[in-house]
């Protein structure tokens, strides 16, 4: 049994208790990090030593210690938390550190965009996103980009809000941009790009047959090392609790790939769901919305031995 896995406190701090990502008493459920130790981020980071990680058991320790509730889930025979809950691709990295640096690697090139304000800079640089969808092709584009889709102005670093896919499709882009709008003689731009570069080359290994084992832990780490250090020399990069859960996914998970256990098909079925039930008129109650779904689901598909 595999549980999927979203950051606390969406799911298992709300089910489980879980460590939150709001306390100091801890925000990881795999080590004793807290936030103030994420940005610990090399190879002598306290939360990688033995005695900082968590095992089933030391988890239910600090939990009782936290005087929470253990769930009765806990009480099941073999079950291990961290065997059956794990940390997956889509939240940590599409809709978490991929698009916190995407959205504020944005935020960082608008200023280089020719332009009389804010808005013709935004727009310059989306005629550029566009030429880059005719180089990559990805099913999943974004429709126009907006200010506010990158939470401009607001007091917490941007970030991109978009779909999973939306900030997969734009990686590939986005390390275009670096390498042609950045200048190396700069040390932030520099910075920005080399961390973009790592950026990318993580999603490269997550192809099953790419040629370094390795590689993956590397390029995670120096992205997050170089992520830690654009937060200490700008105001427009920040970085947000999901960067440890990266780091714990990229680099502390054993004997398989993200790709093992991550949700694309969990979350694309879900989507489909969601334009089956779509209402086009008439009562919004549980039994219509299931049997449109129903109904729908059974058009669309045969049975499984025709």
């Amino acid at each position: 049994m595999i549980v999927r896995w979203a950051p606390p406190p969406i799911n298992l701090k709300r089910f489980l208790d879980f460590p939150n990502t709001t306390k100091c008493k801890g925000c990881c459920y795999k080590c004793n990090v807290t936030l103030a130790g994420i940005r610990a981020t090399g190879s002598d980071a306290p939360w990688r030593r033995p005695d900082a990680r968590l095992d089933h058991w030391k988890l239910i320790q600090r939990l009782i210690a936290n005087g929470l509730i253990i769930n009765a889930l806990f009480g099941l025979p073999f079950f291990n938390a961290g065997l059956i809950f794990r940390i997956d691709w889509m939240h940590a990295t599409d809709l978490g550190v991929g698009a916190d640096f995407v959205g504020q690697l944005f935020v960082h090139l608008i200023e280089k965009m020719p332009g009389a304000n804010i808005q013709h800079r935004l727009n310059a640089l989306w005629h550029r996103i566009l030429a880059g969808y005719e180089r990559h092709v990805t099913e999943s584009k974004l429709d126009n980009l907006t200010l506010a889709m990158l939470k401009y102005g607001k007091p917490t670093s941007p970030k991109l809000k978009a779909h999973a896919a939306e900030v997969r499709g734009l990686i590939p882009i986005a390390r275009d941009l670096v390498e042609l709008l950045l200048d190396d003689a700069d040390p932030i731009d520099h910075t920005v790009k080399m961390a973009m570069v790592s950026l990318s080359a993580c999603y490269d290994c997550l192809s099953a047959d790419h040629p370094s084992p390795n590689a993956f832990k590397d390029h995670s780490r120096r992205f997050a090392s170089l992520f830690v250090a654009l937060e200490q020399r700008t105001t427009t990069f920040g970085i947000r609790p999901k960067l440890h859960m990266f780091q714990e996914l990229c680099e502390m998970t054993v004997g398989s790939r993200p790709a093992a256990h991550w949700t694309y098909r969990d979350e694309d079925f879900g989507g489909s769901l969601v334009a089956l039930a779509k209402r086009r008129g008439g009562r919004t109650i549980p039994k219509t919305i299931g049997c449109r779904v129903l109904s729908k689901f059974m058009a669309r598909h045969k049975l499984p031995w025709l």
